[in-house]
Order: C-alpha cells, then structure tokens, then sequence
C-alpha cells in the first residue's frame, strides 16, 4: 500500500532539488514582501507578516534561514519539503480505497503549475495545504477505524494549521462527524487541539504583545473584510464575475488548462483532463463509492471550503486561495485514468503519457518565467536606474507599501494619493514625478515619458501589468 523508505527519500531529495533549483531571488509582490521580511525580522504589529502572522511558518523559516543566510532559498527549500509532504499525505488518502501507491498521483501533484509556483513563492499557502492534506487523511482514518489515535493526531495537525494557513480550517466542517464518534474522549481531543495552539500561540503573544497582537488582528480582520480584503463585503465585483475568476482559478491556473489567451496547447491538456475527470465521475457513480461516507466527508469539505474563499477570500486577484481543492481534483483525474485502463489499456496509458508531457511542458514554462522579475519588481529596478536627484514616486497605498520597501528606492521620497495640491507643488518646482497613473488633468500636461512593465497572469495574476507615466517640467 505505501512506497520504500528509498522511494520516499528519492521522492524528497527530488523535491528539495527542484525546488531550490528553480527558487526565485526578487520580491514579487506585497504579500511576499510582508513573508520576506519575516525571514529575518518578524512583527505581527509592523506587518512582517501581516496578523494572523503565521507562527509557525515563520519559525521554521527563520530556522531554515540561519542555514542558509539565503531568503529565496529558504522559501524554496520549506516549498520542496511541503511538496514532499503533501504528495506522501494525498498518496495515503488515495491508499485508504486502494492497496497499490499511485505514482501517477504523485507525479501530477509534483508536475502541478500552480504548486510548484507557490513551492517557491516567498509564501506559506503549501505547507498550508501539505497540513490540510495530513489532517484529511486522519480525519478520514479516525472516522473509518473508530481509533482514536488518528482522531489524536488530526487535532493536533488542525491546531497546528491555524498557525500556519488560519483561512484553510472552514475545509473541516465535515470534522463535526467525528463528536458522536469519540463522545467519551471528547475532552482528549479538545486539550490536543489547545496544546497544538497554544505552541505557537504563546510565543507569538510574548513575542507581540497581547494588546498590540490584539489590536493587529482587529485591524487586519477588519481591512480584510471591509475594505481591501477581496471579499464580497470589500469588493464591488458582481457575484458571476466572482464565479468566473474562481473557475479559472481552478480550470487555468490550478490544472494549467485552457482559457481565453492561453496557448492552444492548453487546449489539448484541457481536453485530457475533461476525459479523465469524466471517467473518474462516472467511475464513483457507477461503483457507488460516493455513497462511501468518507467521500461524502470529503465532498462536504471541499465544498464548504468553496464555499468560503468563493464569498471570503480574495479569488479575483489570488487564485491560491483555491489550492485545497487541487489535489482532489487531481485524485478524480487519477481515478479516471485507471477506469479508462480497464475497457482500454494502450488507449489510456496515451492519455496518461499526454497529459504528463503537456502538463510538464505548461509547468515548465511558467516556473522558468517565474525566475524573472514580476511587473511591479520592473517597475522598482526601472525607477532605480533613473537619476536619483529630484526624483518622486506617486503611487497608491498599496504600491507604496511594496516600492517604498524596496531595497533599492530607500531614501526615494513618495506622494500617496491624489492630493492634487501636493502634486502640482513638486511639479512647478521642478521635481521629476513617476506615477503610476495618470495625472495630466492635475498637470495640464501629457507625461514625457511613458513605460508598461509585463509578466504572465498565470504565473501570478496580481499586478500583471503595471504602468508608470513620467512627468517632468524641463521634459
């Protein structure tokens, strides 16, 4: 049922190899500035990172930083291991309905374009989804075997993700299934629950302070949902549009599959993974495993976890957010390929070779596009290169937060927001303004010079493409 102790360890070293291989050494937008900060000075209150603070994330990449005196490497190495863990975790729940370990499993989960992304994104979303995965597989065993070991250790494994992805704990709603279950030990798994929080809890309050972690988390709580949190209380997006963004957050981003724009190649694997996931669906209907209740725990799961990103995260601009329901969507299309194996061996080993070169093939191509600077990291290393005297940036919040963090504009001095007075000010003084929209109705002049910095959407959809207009009196 489960791989050697050398098939594990060539699993892990092949993550850790990988990974690091292809980590990248640029800040590519504000939330990974906030984790990169973390690194080597952590503050909940001065958002490094942003409350709830990920604890324990940041401990152990902290740790690993002490080694490696690298930031981009430190990430990447905490991606390879998570990757490793949650390859070996979804390998486990697919061992729950069958006696072999699925290599083509692991192999798609290795391969996925948006796990190996944000493997080595300066972020902690896949140890994240490597706990979540762990957690499920416990959860599941506990509720098949009435043991109460792995009830034991899926509390602690829930108590120790809120210290790392806190957004991920509504995927255990369906965890209420096991209360009747363990009635008798109810207070066992409780105090593991607050044994597991209170490892990182307790550190991170004397670290913080409680009034200042306090009033962080009231303030991030409060950002996050009214007013720039991209939820559907901060956003005025219509609710189709939402719909829209999370199926291709999953379809595009998530299976690398084909959308408007996207190369035709993307076609042919969205082709392959339509078959698959058909087969796999009609291979649950007609063996009625989806009356197993462990599949409907998991059906109910996944989509309470849907559920609250669709209405409570912010989809529209992070398609990370719907990273829990990768890997079981992955599993389908691994169900599916071994259903086509029994009426067509030949047909279905094709399918399978095609679906791994093209998704390695769209891997491959946005991990190595993911090494170059993002858009907003052109745009700070553009502004870098121009003379420093006279020179000011006028940028919104949100920009400034990420340029004015910028190891290479420290000292540049900023405008934030539309003061209109302030502007026209520094502008018949003779000061050099670079801004990242235009301001000719303020200047009663067009910009001198105008530049659009670019990265692909699928390799992060946050500021793709970023402006900067340049406004000078003497041109």
């Amino acid at each position: 049922m489960y791989r050697s102790w050398a098939q594990y360890a060539l699993l892990l070293v092949l993550c850790l190899t990988t990974r690091s291989l292809t980590s990248i050494y640029y800040i590519e937008d504000v939330d990974s500035l906030r984790f990169a900060f973390a690194a080597t000075d952590f503050s909940v209150a001065d958002f490094r990172p942003h409350f709830p603070g990920y604890p324990v994330y940041c401990f152990l990449l902290q740790g690993v930083y002490l080694l490696t005196a690298s930031v981009g490497l430190s990430f990447a190495l905490l991606g390879g291991l998570s990757t490793f863990l949650l390859i070996t975790a979804a390998d486990r729940i697919w061992g729950l309905w069958s006696q072999r370990p699925s290599y083509l499993l692991s192999g798609l989960l290795f391969l996925n374009p948006l796990l190996w992304l944000m493997s080595t994104r300066y972020m902690p979303d896949i140890m994240g989804l490597a706990l979540l995965l762990w957690a499920c597989y416990w959860m599941l065993s506990a509720f098949a075997t009435r043991q109460l070991l792995p009830a034991l250790l899926f509390c602690g494994a829930v108590g120790l993700l809120a210290g790392v992805r806190l957004s991920y704990l509504p995927f255990f709603l369906p965890a209420l299934a096991l209360v009747p279950l363990f009635l008798r030990q109810l207070h066992f798994l409780a105090g593991v629950i607050l044994l597991a929080v209170a490892v990182w809890l307790i550190p991170l309050i004397l670290d913080t302070g409680f009034e200042a972690l306090l009033r962080a988390g009231q303030n991030q709580t409060t950002g996050h949902f009214y007013e720039w949190g991209g939820a559907v209380t901060s956003e005025s997006a219509t609710y189709r549009y939402r719909l829209m963004r999370t199926l291709e957050s999953l379809w595009a981003d998530g299976m690398g599959a084909w959308w408007t724009n996207r190369h035709w190649l993307t076609g042919l694997l969205a082709g392959v993974w339509l078959l698959a996931m058909g087969s796999g669906l009609r291979q649950l209907w007609t063996t009625k495993k989806w009356q197993d209740r462990r599949v409907q725990l998991l059906l109910i799961g996944t989509g309470s976890y849907l559920i609250w990103a669709f209405f409570f995260q912010n989809i529209i601009y992070k398609p990370r957010h719907i990273m829990p329901l990768l890997p079981f969507l992955v599993l389908l299309c691994t169900l599916g390929f071994f259903h086509f194996q029994q009426w067509n061996t030949k047909a279905a080993l094709g399918l399978m070779v095609v679906g791994v070169a093209l998704n390695l093939l769209v891997t491959g191509i946005l991990v190595n596009q993911h090494r170059s600077p993002s858009a907003i990291a052109q745009l700070a290393s553009y502004i870098h290169e121009q003379p420093a005297s006279d020179r000011i940036i006028h940028t919104d919040r949100l920009r400034y937060f990420y340029l004015n963090s910028h190891v290479k504009l420290q000292g540049t001095p900023f405008i934030v927001g539309n003061d209109s007075t302030q502007l026209h000010e520094v502008y018949q003084q003779g000061k050099v303004l670079y801004s990242t929209e235009r301001i000719d109705h303020w200047l009663q002049m067009a910009p001198v010079e105008e530049q659009t910095f670019f990265h692909n959407p699928y390799v992060n959809r946050l500021w793709s493409q970023v402006k900067v207009y340049k406004y000078a009196k003497n041109g």
